[in-house]
């Protein structure tokens, strides 16, 4: 029972694989004579290391008792970290142990402070705003070009409407045509091959002249968009050259029956997952083409747009003051552990892992800042654990005092 509970606790730590670190740390052990508990057949028996050598370690046992089991479990605490290791008992000799020298040791890092739990502590959540373009050039951009949208995207409740129009502002100067489609209004059957592509790749679609066959069937060199040129390849080898090339003109005929010019289709998400998309098309009356670069520019305001919705989402479902309140499953003065029971939050909040949170205690709300550090599902439930990096003046202290006036406190 006491193997398998350790096991389990253990289960996602951290280990030490380097021999000599090993090593150091059992002769440490020994040099300070400390204890170290052996755990065997549900029962703990406390020694001390006495001899280290490389193909094993010898511990004075006073007391241990060998079955029919040759495996035990070594727990010991080293500077701040809490070591477990599984070992092979070798021999056993009166009082003494020879197990195998292990190959690593799984550890945990002692909390600097002290934990509290709680059955009726409960908290309010929304995501700060940090980084979320691939390069830092590309969030230069951000901030200079869009730096309106982020004013409201950083503010706890984002108004949509403005955001809405700041979003046409960007479209309208490529282009007065564009539609912006929900896939949850559409029949999934009746999907155009171009929408189950954006779908499934969560890419953005791009035929940049349908002049031209090669806009179709040729991979995009310039810019990491998708046309049909996966499905131009795969049907050439399943049939032939001829025709896949006769399948891809029958398409390229219908949009220029429909006058178009060029297009692009951008997905934007909730949470992660695409619940539809902007449509941007130039047409034989506008006579130009749609270029990679303006491209782009749609697809990073779809981005902050994405963000904010989802942003909106989570306030109303966790942060607003009718909302549902997280439950704070225990807390010290650097971090706090949380529980919620929405997975589909609970997968998005790990790429989006700083957060503001509102804490009731003593009568007000402490506000303070943090960042995910830890997930866990358990129970159909998930768990997060938030370390503080910052708070509101004064609210430290204020949780301090309350930390301190709770006498049930919890290490680890």
């Amino acid at each position: 029972m006491f193997i398998e509970l350790i096991k389990e606790e253990f289960k996602n730590a951290p280990a030490e694989l380097d021999f000599y670190r090993i090593q150091n740390l059992f002769f440490l052990i020994k040099g300070k004579n400390q204890n170290i508990q052996i755990i065997y057949s549900d029962l703990i028996y406390q020694g001390k290391v006495t001899k280290i050598e490389p193909e094993y370690i010898k511990i004075y046992a006073p007391g241990f008792k060998l079955g029919i089991e040759r495996k035990a479990i070594l727990s010991v605490e080293v500077m701040n970290r809490y070591y477990s290791l599984e070992v092979f008992i070798d021999e056993v000799d009166e009082y003494d142990i020879f197990v195998n020298f292990p190959s690593e040791m799984k550890y945990l890092e002692r909390r600097l402070y002290k934990r509290t739990s709680f059955d009726d502590l409960f908290a309010r959540f929304i995501t700060l705003y940090s980084p979320f373009m691939q390069t830092a050039h590309e969030e230069k951009i951000l901030e200079t070009r869009y730096r309106h949208f982020l004013q409201e995207i950083t503010s706890d409740n984002p108004n949509l409407n403005v955001l809405f129009q700041l979003l046409i502002s960007q479209i309208h100067e490529i282009t007065s045509e564009f539609s912006i489609n929900l896939f949850y209004e559409k029949d999934k059957d009746n999907l155009s091959i171009q929408e189950k592509k954006l779908i499934e790749t969560g890419q953005s679609f791009f035929i940049s002249n349908t002049a031209k066959i090669e806009s179709y069937v040729e991979a995009e060199t310039s810019a990491p968009d998708i046309n049909f040129s996966e499905e131009f390849e795969k049907m050439k080898k399943e049939k032939s050259k001829k025709e896949a090339l006769e399948y891809f003109e029958e398409i390229k005929k219908k949009d220029l029956e429909n006058f178009l010019v060029s297009y692009a289709m951008v997905p934007f998400t909730l949470l992660n997952k695409i619940i539809g998309y902007i449509r941007i098309e130039t047409n034989q009356f506008e006579k130009h083409m749609i270029t990679s670069l303006q491209l782009s520019s749609i697809k990073t305001v779809a981005d902050i747009f994405s963000y904010a919705i989802t942003k909106l989402r989570i306030s109303k479902s966790h942060f607003n003051a009718d909302a549902i309140k997280t439950q704070v499953v225990n807390i010290s003065m650097n971090g706090l552990l949380m529980e919620i029971d929405d997975q589909v939050l609970y997968e998005y909040l790990k790429t989006h892992k700083r957060i503001k949170i509102m804490l009731p205690i003593l009568g007000e709300e402490l506000e303070l800042y943090g960042e995910i550090v830890r997930y866990f599902p358990r129970d159909g439930a998930y768990f997060l654990g938030v370390l503080i990096f910052k708070s509101r003046p004064g609210d430290l202290q204020k949780l301090e005092n309350f930390l301190f006036e709770n006498v049930h406190f919890q290490f680890f």
